[in-house]
């Protein structure tokens, strides 16, 4: 019997040995990338309907001159686009004063309150590097789906 209770007792252990935790690799929860700071617009993707996918580079950075970017700022969640231009008298690079507006995230939902970027998007993608946002408009039978590329700036 004492043989019996030793044998059951070492099975048991053996057995939540082997069940117990699940990997210690110290990896934790990763950290999503955050929407705020300046990013660079690269590109926009624009589909209607079951047309090809057109990919528009954006080419209105003046050359010579910062990239232009957009800001989504947390304090008081600022929105802002800013585009860079020469003077025509000194040549010199020159930043258009930002008009700010408000904006929002929620998961995967961002609203941005007025301006060129007025509207609510989907976050496709959100990476520390990349940030794509995707908007749809239906009207009638046209249905235009928009993505708007940028790049996180230095």
């Amino acid at each position: 019997m004492k043989k019996i209770k030793v044998a059951l007792t070492a099975f048991v252990l053996a057995g939540l040995t082997l069940t117990s935790c699940s990997s210690d690799d110290n990896s934790g929860p990763s950290t999503p990338a955050s929407i705020v700071g300046k990013w660079n617009p690269t590109t926009t993707l624009v589909k209607t309907n079951s047309a090809p996918e057109t990919e528009i580079p954006y080419e209105q950075s003046v050359n010579g001159c910062d990239k232009d970017y957009v800001r989504f700022v947390e304090a008081g969640s600022v929105f802002s686009r800013v585009l860079h231009a020469k003077n025509p008298d000194t040549g010199a690079c020159v930043e258009s004063p930002a008009t700010p507006t408000v904006w929002a995230k929620d998961d995967s939902e961002l609203t941005i309150a007025s301006g060129q970027y007025e509207g609510t998007y989907e976050i496709t993608v959100l990476t520390a590097s990349e940030l794509r946002i995707k908007k749809v408009n239906v009207d009638g039978d046209i249905t235009t789906t928009t993505i708007r590329v940028f790049e996180k700036a230095n």
